[in-house]
């Protein structure tokens, strides 16, 4: 495919609705909240139950004290491990998506039927960014992609334009309208 690429309304409807489509996908749960309330009760009552068992005058043998903090110190370890990697599901999967979809266009774009190469250019553009709540990581370096999508560069260019002129996307591989990113 040469020169630019533009796409009539009926191509502009489904490269919209392939978005709607794809962004309605559930990502996988990350375990980071699970993660910090196991930690929080986990040191609630490492911190509390020495003092309770005192304030209750009982007299619990040695090595069961010993045992309890000890497992309390393991999940306390696995709470802030959840913490630490609990959101790297989410980010796994639209990297993935992301490394498939830019395989895809780049391995065989000039094959690809009108619905798969609108299906795979949006699948690109939708996890190109993963979003963690205050803040957003990119999946994938635009620059090498850019060089890598050769023949396919253009179609997607001109569906990140529809995508972003419609407001559904940020920028990926175009900052402003006309205007490329990197160059």
């Amino acid at each position: 495919m040469s020169g630019p690429v533009t796409f009539d309304d009926a191509g502009r409807a489904a490269l919209l609705a392939e978005w709607d489509r794809q962004a309605a996908e559930p990502a996988p749960r990350g375990i980071t909240a699970g993660g910090c309330a196991l930690l929080l009760i986990a040191a609630a009552l490492a911190i509390l139950l020495p003092r309770v068992v005192r304030a209750l005058g009982a007299e619990p043998p040695r090595w069961l004290l010993l045992a309890t903090m000890l497992i309390l110190g393991l999940v306390i370890t696995d709470g802030l491990s959840l913490v630490l990697r609990g959101g790297s599901a989410a980010l796994s999967a639209a990297t993935t998506r992301a490394a498939e979809a830019l395989e895809t266009l780049t391995s065989g774009f000039d094959t690809l039927d009108a619905e798969a190469r609108r299906r795979t250019a949006v699948s690109l553009l939708c996890h190109a960014w993963h979003g963690t709540g205050a803040s957003a990581v990119c999946t994938l370096d635009i620059a090498v992609a850019r060089v890598r999508l050769r023949a396919a560069l253009p179609y997607v260019v001109a569906a990140e334009r529809v995508l972003r002129d419609a407001s559904r996307m940020q920028p990926v591989f175009t900052m402003s309208e006309g205007e490329p990113h990197g160059s």
